[in-house]
């Protein structure tokens, strides 16, 4: 319903929230999840009562994996979503199922990551022992704008860059190849 990068996350479940105790359902094609849910974790979406960005973060992140919650948890964070309101429905599920591992996708989360690519790439630099990168660094020379980058490293005088394949399709095979083959050469010489 907010329009979220949803990452490996499938979407043939449609996963519901009522606000009680017990009564939970599960069928092929629908999810009835008890919990409770106050008036300012509920928006209108379409005209269709949903849970806040905040809620419906914590709600996946406690359900799926980290990196899918990272993935949509950084889209949610530049869709607006504030991590004060993300500490709200942390502590309002406080010892629900899963709340730890909410916990740290919340911790995790940044609205610098433009892309799901780039937000699982974090993901597997942590799980590899990466320093935390600065993301969407500029980069200027002699105080002029040389470009920006996906992941910088000062310390260490290191960039990094998430480049889908989209970027490198053509209607001509041939010339995606030479432009993709461009583009690590160009790399590798920096």
């Amino acid at each position: 319903m907010h329009g979220l990068d949803c990452g490996a996350v499938g979407l043939d479940i449609v996963h519901v929230t009522r606000s009680r105790r017990s009564g939970g359902r599960k069928r092929a094609t629908f999810h009835l999840h008890p919990a409770p849910l106050v008036p300012e974790e509920i928006v209108l979406v379409d005209g269709v009562a949903t849970t806040s960005l905040a809620r419906t973060f914590v709600d996946i992140a406690r359900t799926t994996s980290f990196e899918n919650a990272v993935v949509i948890g950084d889209c949610a964070m530049r869709r607006g979503m504030r991590r004060e309101d993300v500490a709200v429905a942390l502590e309002r599920l406080h010892g629900r199922r899963g709340m730890s591992r909410a916990r740290v996708a919340a911790e995790f989360i940044e609205p610098g990551a433009e892309s799901p690519g780039e937000s699982v790439s974090r993901v597997r630099m942590r799980a590899d022992g990466w320093p935390t990168p600065t993301l969407q660094q500029e980069i200027r020379v002699g105080g002029r704008f040389v470009g920006r980058v996906d992941f910088f490293w000062k310390e260490h005088g290191v960039v990094g860059e998430f480049d889908g394949m989209v970027k490198y399709r053509s209607e001509n095979p041939g010339a995606v190849r030479e432009r993709f083959d461009r583009a690590c050469l160009r790399g590798a010489a920096r």
